[in-house]
C-alpha cells in the first residue's frame, strides 16, 4: 500500500546537496528557540522527530522490498505513529485519535513508543527494545502547537541525500552538522570525533568479522557506526553464502559494544546507530570509570576505538585506579588498557600533555612496559576545531599474547594535515574526502600506509616527519611519548656549535610565537583589545 503522506511529501521535497541539507536541518531545529530556550534542549526534542522521521522512510523502504519479494512486512513502530501516517495534518490526525492537542497527541506517543510490547518475533522484539530505550525518560520540551507543526511540516518535506548509496547516513551526517554549530557555542563538541579521523583510526586498527570491539567513550557513536560498516564490507566482500552471510553480520551486531555517561547524548547515540542498522542493544547509558563497569569490561574487548574526554575529574571514580590524578584522560587510558583482552588492540586519542608531562611518566611506563605500543601519530593542533584547540595524539598499542614480547620499536608520525582548514570553520582542502572517507586528506594516506608497512616489519626511512624509535631511547627520556623529543632535527641539533643551537632556538622560538599569534586570531584571543 502506497503511503500518499509520504507520496505527496518526496513531490514537495526539494533535491539538496549535503551542505544544503546540512543548512536546512539547523533551519528546521532552529524553530524550537522560540519555543526553547536551551540549545541542547531544543536538538535533543528535535532528534527524536526527526529520528521518526527516517525511520519510518527505512519503514517503507523496507516494505517496498518485502512487496517486490511477495514476502508480509510487519512494522516496528505501530501503525498509529509511524510519521507518515499523521504528518501531513497532525492537529487533524491529534483530533481523531481524541487528543485535544497536537501535544498532548505527541506526549502519548512518546509514552507508548517507551512502553512498546512484545511481539514474540525475535527480529522486530530487539528492535522494539531499542525504541523502547530511545524513548523512554522522555522529558517534553515544547509548548506551543504551533512550534510542533512548523518542525513537523518542515520535516516532512525534507529530502534526503544520498552518499554512494548510504541514505540513511543522513541522521549521523546530520548531528555532525548540528554538532558543529552547537560547538561553536561550547555546546556537545565534546562529544563528537572528526568523521575522517574516525575513519584513520578504523582502518589503522582494522577491525575483522567476529572481533569484539568496544567503545568507552562514545558519544553519538561515530567510532561504532564506522567500524560497524568497515567490517560488514569485509564480511560482504569475503563470503558469497547469503545465508552466512546474515549469521555474520548478526554476530557483528552483537559483538558491538559502546558505553556513554550522558543521558541526551546517550539516546542520541543509540538512534544514530539504530539508523545505521547495527549493534544498538549493547549501547550502555553508564559510566566507563564506575566499578562495575571495570569488572564486566575487564579483558573484555579484542579492539578499542575511542576518543575519551579530556580535563580536570571532579570528584572520585568508583572504578579501582594506580594512578590518581583527578584527569579525564588519566582514568580512561588506564581503564581502556584495562579493558582490552590478550592480542587485543587499541587505537585513542590523547591529550598531549599525558605524553610529557613527568607526573604521568608511571602511566607512560605502563603503556610501554606492559603492553605493546606500535605507534604515536601526532595531531594537529586544531583538528577539534571549533570545539577545543587543544593539541593531542593517537595512540596505538596491543596487549601481548601470553609469552609475547612487550615495546620494542615505535613509529612516530607528524601529521601536518588531516585534509581540513585548521580554522574553526574546518573547510576540506581540495579534494579531500570526495573519493572516499581519508582519500586525498592530507598526510593521513600517507601515515595509514607508513604503518602498514611498519606492522608488516618492513624497513621505515627516517625522514623528519616519521620514524622509528628503539624502546631503550624511550626509556632513556622518562618513557616521553612526544614526538619532538625523538625527531631527526633534534637529534641533528645536538652535533651543532653552541652559537648555531642558540641561533636555531631564536628560530625555534620566534616560529612559535608566529603560529600562537596565528592561533589566538583564529580563535578570536585578544582581539577586544586591539
Amino acid at each position: 500500500m502506497v503511503n500518499i503522506c509520504y507520496k505527496n511529501s518526496m513531490k514537495q521535497a526539494k533535491e539538496v546537496d549535503w551542505n544544503s541539507f546540512g543548512d536546512e536541518l539547523w533551519n528546521i531545529a532552529d524553530i524550537f528557540r522560540s519555543d526553547i530556550v536551551k540549545p541542547t534542549e531544543y536538538l535533543e526534542e528535535f532528534s527524536y522527530l526527526f529520528f521518526l522521521r527516517l525511520f519510518d522512510e527505512q519503514e517503507i523502504y523496507n516494505e517496498n522490498v518485502a512487496k517486490e519479494l511477495g514476502e508480509e512486512y510487519t512494522p516496528i513502530i505501530p501503525q498509529e505513529y509511524r510519521f507518515f501516517n499523521w504528518a501531513c495534518d497532525p492537529r487533524n490526525y491529534a483530533r481523531k485519535m481524541g487528543f485535544r492537542t497536537v501535544i498532548d497527541f505527541l506526549d502519548r506517543m512518546f509514552l507508548d513508543l517507551a512502553n512498546l510490547p512484545e511481539t514474540g518475533n525475535i527480529k522486530i522484539d530487539e528492535d522494539r527494545r531499542i525504541i523502547r530505550k530511545i524513548f523512554s525518560n522522555k522529558t517534553r520540551r515544547m509548548q506551543s502547537d504551533n512550534t510542533a507543526i512548523q518542525v513537523i511540516d518542515r520535516l516532512r518535506i525534507l529530502k534526503l541525500p544520498e552518499d554512494e548509496g548510504k541514505r540513511f547516513d543522513a541522521l549521523g551526517r546530520g548531528y555532525e552538522f548540528l554538532m558543529y554549530k552547537l560547538g561553536q557555542q561550547g555546546n556537545y563538541g565534546q562529544y563528537f570525533t572528526p568523521r575522517n579521523i574516525v575513519a584513520f583510526m578504523v582502518r589503522l586498527i582494522d577491525p575483522n568479522p567476529g572481533e569484539v570491539i568496544l567503545d568507552p567513550a562514545a558519544g553519538t557513536g561515530g567510532f561504532l557506526v564506522k567500524a560497524f560498516e568497515y567490517v560488514k564490507e569485509k564480511i560482504e566482500s569475503q563470503i558469497s553464502d547469503e545465508a552466512e552471510k546474515e549469521i555474520k553480520i548478526r554476530e557483528l551486531k552483537h559483538n558491538l559494544y559502546g558505553i556513554e555517561k550522558a543521558p541526551d547524548v546517550f539516546k542520541l547515540g543509540l538512534m544514530n546507530l539504530r539508523l545505521h542498522g547495527d549493534g544498538s542493544s549493547n549501547f550502555e547509558n553508564d559510566d566507563a570509570l564506575s566499578g562495575k563497569v571495570q569488572s564486566a569490561y575487564k579483558e573484555k574487548a579484542d579492539v578499542i576505538i575511542t576518543n575519551p574526554p579530556f580535563g580536570p575529574f571532579n570528584g572520585e571514580p568508583t572504578g579501582n585506579f594506580k594512578y590518581n590524578f583527578k584527569r579525564f584522560e588519566t582514568y580512561f587510558i588506564q581503564a581502556i588498557m584495562d579493558m582490552v583482552k590478550p592480542g587485543g588492540r587499541v587505537a585513542t586519542v590523547m591529550l598531549e600533555g599525558l605524553l610529557f608531562n613527568e607526573n604521568y611518566e608511571g602511566i607512560r611506563r605502563d603503556l610501554v612496559e606492559k603492553f605493546k605500543l606500535e605507534a604515536v601519530f601526532s595531531l594537529p593542533a586544531g583538528v577539534f576545531l571549533p570545539y577545543s584547540a587543544a593539541k593531542t595524539d593517537i595512540l596505538v598499542f596491543r596487549r601481548p599474547n601470553k609469552g609475547e614480547k612487550t615495546t620494542d620499536k615505535v613509529l612516530f608520525f607528524n601529521i601536518n594535515s588531516d585534509g581540513y582548514e585548521l580554522k574553526p570553520t574546518r573547510k576540506p582542502i581540495g579534494n579531500c574526502g570526495k573519493k572516499g572517507d581519508i582519500d586525498e586528506c592530507g598526510d593521513l594516506p600517507l601515515a595509514l600506509e607508513i604503518y602498514q608497512r611498519f606492522k608488516k616489519g618492513e624497513e621505515i626511512p627516517q625522514t623528519e616527519q616519521y620514524f622509528v624509535v628503539d624502546v631503550e631511547e624511550i626509556r632513556k627520556h622518562d618513557y616521553r611519548l612526544d614526538i619532538n623529543v625523538y625527531s631527526k632535527v633534534k637529534k641533528e641539533e645536538e652535533n651543532v656549535d653552541p652559537k648555531q643551537l642558540i641561533e636555531l632556538m631564536e628560530t625555534n622560538l620566534s616560529d612559535a610565537m608566529k603560529r600562537l599569534e596565528e592561533l589566538k586570531k583564529i580563535l578570536g584571543i585578544g582581539e577586544e583589545n586591539e
